[in-house]
């Protein structure tokens, strides 16, 4: 069976801009980590790739890779291998429509699509739309307000005094934190908006209430209309205020709390999937938990989290379905797994595995991608107490941040 994925950035996407290095090292962990998942050889994997990471060795192994040279290149290599293929996936992000323009394109194709449907995407790409979807669970959500961002500065300051500060400013449209800022004021608010305006081109934007709790997803599967909850995933979100950027850094898997029951959250997992038909095969739900769990949006595609369960799954579930095999989602016990993304600087050293003084690149799920001296990369640590996770991953941000210190190897 033909199997084609494709990842917006590693692919082709940026083909005609400057590659974003943070969404460069977030995309090749989603991609790898499925490539790397889906190891039967009666799956033959394809992927595109973007010519300026034809020298990462690690899109290879196992896979037949097309790389993309230009605009027109990529246009008729995307259409042509979902056509010449049995099944595909789209990773993409919601952004600018992309996600549901992709899949729209591709729904009168006979090609079979592991993923949602273009109308479930219409929904959760937009975060107002999203939050109407699921009005008949008001209880569990943040109070949100939609805005114009040309609105003056009073008007939407009334709306902050209305659900309170702190509040939220979001785009309708971000991804992994883009244009959001904890506003704490109503002097923050020109600066909130100018944030926004930068990342998105819709000139309407949601105010939300300030949940103060734990940052969690789940990861569910769906498949024939059956839901999957498959785990509660920590989230590592450093929420900043308008004047500096907020950012997603990882997280682990599991989640474990003695205050809160995960079965409960799959519950209200279900009764989300359920509000928005049409959504299909990996999906991540974003809550926060104070006393209760609070849904912040529903992700229609394949999440960072999935870098980490990847590890956790005894099956792959994308090849059960290729393979028509009996659908069970099980999990490995007993295991902590984390995963986060390393970045700096270094100007003087060129990082390579054949180095003996270069430590922790086993560690590393993707390349560490060198873009004018700014590296970037994803790690991922298994261990039986998260603690040990914890503690390796801060020797290893140490390590890094010791090159921009001292400018010097380790």
């Amino acid at each position: 069976m033909k199997l084609f994925i494709f990842e917006y950035i590693t692919g082709g996407g940026f083909i005609e801009e400057n590659l974003p290095i943070s969404l460069v090292s977030e995309g090749a962990a989603m991609i790898l980590s499925l490539l790397k998942g889906i190891k039967s050889p009666k799956i033959k994997k394809k992927i595109l790739l973007d010519n300026r990471l034809k020298k990462y060795p690690s899109f290879f192994v196992n896979t037949d890779v097309e790389v993309i040279e230009n605009e027109i290149d990529f246009d008729s290599k995307f259409i042509k291998n979902i056509i010449n293929s049995d099944y595909y996936l789209i990773i993409a992000p919601e952004f600018e429509g992309i996600l549901g323009r992709l899949t729209k394109l591709t729904k009168d194709i006979h090609t079979i699509n592991l993923g949602s449907n273009f109308s479930s995407i219409r929904i959760t790409s937009d975060k107002y739309k999203t939050y109407l979807a699921l009005k008949r669970l008001k209880k569990y959500l943040p109070i949100t307000i939609k805005k114009k961002i040309s609105y003056k500065t009073d008007q939407i300051a009334r709306a902050c005094d209305q659900i309170k500060y702190p509040v939220i400013f979001k785009p309708l449209d971000g991804v992994s934190g883009e244009g959001i800022s904890l506003i704490n004021n109503k002097g923050e608010i020109k600066t909130g908006l100018k944030k926004i305006k930068e990342s998105s081109q819709i000139n309407e934007f949601i105010i939300q209430e300030y949940i103060d709790g734990y940052d969690v997803s789940v990861s569910l599967f769906i498949t024939e209309n059956k839901i999957y909850p498959l785990s509660l995933n920590s989230q590592i979100i450093d929420l900043r205020g308008p004047n500096a950027i907020t950012e997603y850094n990882g997280g682990y898997i599991p989640f474990t709390h003695r205050s809160i029951d995960t079965e409960d959250i799959f519950n209200l997992s279900r009764e989300c999937i359920n509000l928005i038909p049409g959504l299909n095969g990996y999906i991540g739900i974003d809550f926060v938990l104070k006393e209760r769990p609070y849904i912040i949006e529903i992700n229609p595609r394949l999440t960072t989290s999935y870098i980490g369960l990847n590890e956790l799954l005894l099956e792959n579930p994308y090849s059960q379905i290729i393979l028509k095999s009996d659908f069970r989602p099980d999990l490995k016990k007993n295991i902590s797994v984390f995963f986060s993304r390393i970045e700096f600087e270094l100007n003087k050293y060129i990082i390579s595995r054949k180095n003996p003084k270069f430590r922790y690149l086993k560690d590393f799920i993707t390349p560490l991608f060198n873009f004018n001296n700014k590296y970037s990369g994803f790690i991922i640590l298994k261990s039986k107490e998260l603690r040990e996770n914890i503690e390796k991953i801060n020797r290893i941000r140490k390590y890094f941040k010791s090159f921009k210190d001292n400018d010097s190897m380790k």
